[in-house]
């Protein structure tokens, strides 16, 4: 999925929106510039990803392995000691019932899944950057960076573990982002290789083009990878 949506939404971000996002350890997303994938860089990048490893495969054969602090260096995602937990379903227990029914209904009059488009028109609204707030706001980088569908609706099994917004920043995003890499890669090999991406092709790719250096440097490092690299650079690679 195109994070077109997640990068309009960051350019709506008021200073009290911007605060909470901070506040729950995202901010680092307020430097995206990236507003499509390159595809041809990213099929490349995962024809040339070894799931078992966990590592890119580079030429000459030299491996690029990756770890949880790699995602933190290069998103800014919380790194906490907690595993992220997914809802199976809608009826994944009758407390995530009763918690998704009350997250769904800032969406009224819309029943059932909740689509991307719903939730960023939703989200840029809420100016305060209150609780509901921060969880759509996490929903909406799942749903765009690291987890997504075919069909364009926001990832709601993330939401079992946006029960507690205190709770959030103790949740180890960055191990979550890996494991979704492996899962889609093996997905999209099983394909034949045609199938859909729903995994985090982002992080894979400014992962690479920071680590590898082909003639020419085009942006400065800086702490998060994400900051400096937008859309021209990346097809420039």
């Amino acid at each position: 999925m195109s994070p077109k949506l997640l990068f309009y939404a960051v350019q709506c971000l008021s200073y009290a929106q911007w605060t909470a996002i901070e506040e729950i350890g995202f901010g680092g997303v307020y430097w995206l510039r990236v507003n499509k994938i390159p595809m041809q860089l990213g099929y490349w990048l995962l024809s040339n990803y070894e799931p078992a490893k966990n590592c890119l495969i580079l030429p000459g054969g030299k491996e690029l392995h990756l770890r949880a602090a790699d995602v933190h260096a290069t998103l800014g995602f919380p790194m906490g000691s907690k595993e992220v937990q997914l809802a199976k379903s809608l009826n994944d227990s009758d407390d995530f019932s009763r918690f998704y029914n009350a997250w769904g209904d800032q969406f009224q009059p819309t029943s059932g899944l909740v689509s991307t488009k719903t939730l960023v028109h939703h989200l840029v609204n809420q100016e305060d950057g209150g609780d509901l707030f921060k969880i759509n706001w996490v929903v909406l980088v799942v749903s765009f960076l690291i987890q997504n569908t075919q069909k364009p609706n926001a990832n709601f099994h993330v939401l079992k573990s946006l029960m507690s917004v205190d709770e959030i920043p103790q949740y180890n995003w960055c191990e979550f982002v890996l494991t979704s890499l492996r899962t889609c890669q093996k997905s999209w090999v099983n394909t034949n290789k045609k199938g859909y991406v729903t995994g985090p092709l982002l992080f894979l790719m400014l992962v690479y083009v920071d680590r590898v250096v082909h003639e020419t440097r085009y942006v400065d490092r800086d702490y998060f990878t994400l900051v400096g690299w937008s859309t021209p650079h990346l097809n420039a690679r």
